[in-house]
């Protein structure tokens, strides 16, 4: 359970994982020392200047909180630093949130739902960045 007063602190790591090399990054949460969220992006494919949003993720007693939005935002202007194009991510909500939950936390921060992103039914969120 969220506590009343949130001691939020946002870390950023740069990692060197082949073949992705600078341009992943992780930022995590933390309420204290308590990890809350965390989400991944990176360029993918190498050079193609797409960053790809991969594992959101909040700890379900903090959500509604904005713990995601500040991942989010923290995430955009990183992808803008580095001058990417646009953001993706596969739309694949779990530990039982729902779609329509999704959709209106990508939506409220300028994504666009694309629903079939590859021709097969699979939905990718996506944030033009120029």
């Amino acid at each position: 359970m969220a506590s009343k007063t949130l001691s939020l602190s946002i870390q950023k790591r740069k990692f060197g994982t082949a073949p992705y090399r600078d341009s992943w990054h992780e930022f995590e949460a933390f309420d204290g020392e308590r990890l809350i969220g965390r989400l991944i992006c990176f360029e993918a494919p190498r050079g193609s200047k797409d960053c790809w949003l991969h594992d959101l993720w909040v700890d379900p007693g903090y959500r509604r909180s904005g713990v995601g939005s500040k991942l989010i935002v923290q995430a955009v202007a990183t992808a803008r630093e580095h001058k990417y194009l646009r953001m993706l991510g596969e739309f694949r909500p779990y530990d039982r949130v729902s779609q329509k939950a999704v959709q209106g936390f990508f939506r409220r921060h300028g994504f666009n739902i694309d629903e079939n992103w590859d021709g097969k039914g699979r939905a990718v969120v996506l944030l033009v960045l120029t």
